[in-house]
């Protein structure tokens, strides 16, 4: 029978933050043991390329701080989305005139493309020894992942820089879920920050393209999930119709005795 993983990725990199996607996230993991169920449930973080076992969301001890090791990591991000558009304009500019036209000129846009990336290569790869150092502490252990499985994106993905890894998990066959908390950055940008908003509507193409399936937090995002999708899909013919549905939150709020937990 198919697995479920259930990705908590940002939750597990950032585990002193408690706004409402981290309650909802990390209180779904916290109690996926406590009723027999017909599939096993598995959280499941994505770290550089590879999905791993969630033991544990709390950080344990550690020479790097947690709060400063969060830190880090949203600088880790950043970088990867930084390397990522460096690269596609890279790609960009070498199918100009000269660069196609010249052997030469190809090979010196490329050296010189290579010694410019330094400047963020460099930086992310002594970002990622330092995770895998924190993930050593068997947080998360590597996890086999199985054709059938199926790949529910809980947490804020668009956080997150795996989609080629969900996209390489997809041509494995598992099965991509994505959990839609609301759509506010494409309703009403005047209200979010303009870098969140930019993220947001590249997030929400690529998983439109991607996910099998929507499950959102109410009805009503269900609603206006299934709108934006009838709305595309008079500009773009060959989109495809996921299955969407939607189920309930609960109240409990978890860290609620923490200094500093309601601050957030």
């Amino acid at each position: 029978m198919s697995r479920l993983l259930i990705e908590c990725t940002y939750v597990f990199e950032h585990p002193e933050d408690n706004s409402g996607i981290q309650r909802v996230v990390r209180n779904i993991i916290n109690h996926l043991d406590d009723k027999p169920r017909s599939r096993e449930c598995i959280p499941v973080a994505i770290l550089d390329g590879q999905v791993q076992q969630v033991n544990s969301l709390q950080p344990v001890s550690s020479v790097i701080p947690p709060k400063v090791m969060s830190k880090l990591n949203r600088l880790r991000v950043r970088l990867e989305m930084l390397q990522h558009r460096y690269w596609r304009k890279h790609a960009s500019i070498e199918q100009r005139g000269p660069f196609t036209r010249s052997r030469n000129a190809h090979r010196a846009l490329y050296v010189l493309a290579q010694l410019l990336s330094l400047s963020f290569r460099v930086p992310l790869k002594a970002l990622h020894v330092l995770r895998r150092i924190e993930t050593r502490n068997a947080r998360a252990v590597p996890l086999e992942v199985r054709p059938d499985d199926v790949l529910v994106l809980l947490d804020s993905s668009w956080h997150s820089n795996f989609f080629q890894t969900t996209e390489a998990l997809k041509k494995q066959g598992v099965k991509v879920v994505s959990v839609i908390y609301d759509l506010i950055p494409l309703t009403h940008p005047q209200f979010c920050d303009e870098g969140l908003v930019r993220v947001f509507e590249s997030w929400f193409d690529w998983v439109s393209e991607t996910a099998d399936a929507f499950i959102c937090i109410s009805d009503t995002i269900a609603e206006e999930v299934r709108s934006k999708f009838k709305r595309s899909d008079l500009r773009n013919k060959q989109i495809n119709k996921p299955w969407v549905g939607h189920f309930h939150l609960g109240c409990d709020l978890d860290l609620s005795q923490q200094p500093g937990a309601g601050d957030s």
